[in-house]
């Protein structure tokens, strides 16, 4: 159902709104620049389908397998993301308004140069991922995974990482992405291995 409906939209140019799809599995599809308004993937495979510059509105996606796809310079607003697998996912460019991520594998995901705002992060692996260059208003990240991240550019100040894994975090050797950071105590000695500082 889901490969003939996005055909369908494709072909008369126009997106889909108000729709559920559960355990579809859709495979290499071309969803680019497609908007997706109030639609809600349960238990889904979309795997390796390109939905570069496509819009989400209040999209809901639960237990869904995102491998291998492209999202680059999509936008996302007020949607929720739960239990979703995109280990090298490619999000980058990407814009994301009022959105959830709860306990999402996103292990070596590209989110670099992506917007956050009113946003918020919990319970997630992003280990290894690419989150430099990311423009944060507003957004959380609780209990989340960071170890190995790139975080080139990215300036984390106001912003409480206390709860989340940092270890091996990736930064500018002026560790500028750091300043003004909220951590704890084992967090911070951690941070400041990359200062070449060695507590005693």
């Amino acid at each position: 159902m889901l490969t003939q409906v996005l055909e369908e939209a494709r072909r008369e140019e126009r997106g889909l709104k108000g729709l559920t799809f559960q355990n579809e599995t859709l495979e290499g599809a071309d969803g680019e620049k497609l908007d997706f308004e109030q639609v809600r993937f349960v238990n889904c495979r979309l795997l390796n389908c390109d939905f570069t510059k496509a819009a989400f509105y209040d999209a809901v996606l639960e237990g869904c397998d995102l491998s291998g796809s492209q999202f680059e310079d999509s936008y996302w607003k007020n949607c929720t993301l739960k239990g979703c697998k995109a280990e090298g996912g490619r999000f980058a460019g990407s814009v994301f308004r009022g959105c959830r991520w709860e306990d999402c594998r996103l292990i070596w995901a590209n989110f670099s140069e992506s917007r956050w705002e009113n946003s918020a992060l919990t319970d997630c692996f992003l280990k290894e991922s690419f989150l430099s260059r990311l423009q944060l208003k507003k957004t959380r990240l609780e209990k989340c995974d960071l170890s190995g991240a790139d975080l080139y550019g990215t300036m984390l100040a106001g912003m409480n990482l206390a709860g989340c894994q940092v270890q091996g975090l990736r930064v500018s050797e002026s560790c500028a992405e750091l300043r003004g950071v909220r951590m704890d105590l084992f967090q911070a000695a951690e941070m400041a291995k990359l200062l070449g500082i060695q507590i005693v």
